[in-house]
């Protein structure tokens, strides 16, 4: 999930025809009538914003899949990606990644709640791993919503390469993928949740950090817990999210940290089950690593 400084902003992603809205809400069978009005190379788009922005959202996510490509080339089957499904060069329909995007809040929070109910409050997308779809709201401003639909396409594409990513590096990175930003040449990854960093170093400095060694095993109920923390005014949730961020973003900017990013990465993508990707995160990334590790981590908290 996204998670915008102290709220939650995530959200579910499908749409059906808008009749479906109100008379079917079992998410399973209404995901056959996913009404696609538009189609790029990797991307079904559906929605109700009109053909000219989802033109531009189909645009704007090819440019973060050739960003999540880069990053997660070992891991992309070209048998997956680049072999014609159809004959015509096209991967076959049931590989591109569903996503629906509503032009109102009210929109949004119709679908969602008629499915998830109280879930889809207060948030702006989300993905469904058991659908495998993704749903936002474009009613914020282009900068968010492109921040949301950033961060959630990502655990989209991650829940198909690593299906059992531990949640530290499945936020932490999604939120890292989140804050890019486009341009007509691209993505540019030229600003960063400044947000994040400031709440690691007055958690820090507060000497509240959570152990790293405890946090690269949270589990979904300790990961995003709301429970408080002594002398901060931050939750759980909040610290975890800010501490996984920045802790991807300074192993991405270390070359010997992100080849061993690399190399966990890889072989998690073999784990069966969370309990096996558990035992990998703690060969991987040992207690020993990890305290050698802390120094540096702050240090690029603090530039």
């Amino acid at each position: 999930m996204t998670r915008w400084r102290r709220d939650r902003s995530c959200v579910l992603c499908l749409f059906v025809t808008c009749s479906a809205l109100g008379q079917s809400r079992d998410l399973h069978s209404d995901v056959t009538k996913f009404n696609v009005r538009r189609k790029t190379e990797h991307y079904a788009l559906a929605g109700t914003v009109s053909d000219t922005k989802l033109t531009e959202f189909g645009q704007v996510l090819e440019y973060i899949h050739r960003a999540y490509a880069r990053g997660f080339s070992e891991l992309i089957k070209k048998a997956d990606e680049e072999k014609p499904g159809n004959g015509a060069g096209e991967p076959s329909e049931d590989r591109r990644f569903k996503v629906t995007i509503f032009e109102t809040a009210a929109q949004y929070q119709e679908f969602g709640q008629a499915y998830f109910g109280e879930r889809a409050e207060h948030t702006a997308g989300m993905y469904v791993p058991a659908v495998k779809l993704l749903m936002i709201s474009a009613a914020g401003s282009k900068e968010k919503t492109h921040r949301v639909l950033f961060h959630e396409a990502f655990h989209q594409f991650m829940h198909r390469h690593i299906p059992n990513a531990p949640l530290w590096v499945n936020e932490g990175l999604a939120t890292y993928y989140g804050a890019a930003r486009p341009t007509r040449r691209g993505l540019a990854f030229d600003q960063r949740d400044d947000g994040y960093f400031q709440i690691v170093r007055e958690v820090a400095s507060a000497r509240q950090l959570i152990p790293l060694h405890k946090l690269i095993i949270s589990d979904p109920a300790e990961f995003y817990s709301h429970l408080g923390i002594d002398d901060i005014p931050y939750d759980w949730a909040t610290v975890s999210y800010a501490q996984s961020y920045t802790l991807c973003a300074y192993m991405l900017s270390e070359p010997n940290a992100r080849q061993h990013l690399r190399k966990y990465l890889r072989a998690l993508a073999e784990a069966d089950s969370s309990k096996e990707a558990s035992f990998i995160t703690r060969r991987h990334y040992t207690d020993g690593l990890l305290a050698a590790m802390v120094g540096e981590w702050l240090k690029f908290v603090h530039r």
